[in-house]
């Protein structure tokens, strides 16, 4: 992680919320990466229909392997 978290949300009302942390900075070189992020997000939440509320929200880190993989050992035992 080379700078200080960023964080985006989307808190419009009539939209799922989508909150995007960019924890690594070689994410700067991809144009609009957190815009990029959150509307695949939405496409994600609004193609499941029905299958949630509109309360619903999502998490997206756009981080490294490294922290991949201390998530994935933490949060899902790999």
């Amino acid at each position: 992680m080379g700078r200080g978290a960023t964080s985006v949300s989307s808190p419009a009302p009539d939209r799922f919320a989508v909150d995007i942390l960019v924890e690594d900075a070689r994410w700067d070189g991809v144009p609009d990466a957190p815009a990029l992020a959150e509307r695949a997000a939405q496409a994600a939440l609004a193609a499941c229909g029905d299958g949630f509320a509109r309360a619903a929200e999502m998490s997206v880190t756009l981080t490294d392997d490294a922290r991949i993989r201390v998530l994935n050992r933490q949060w899902r035992e790999k």
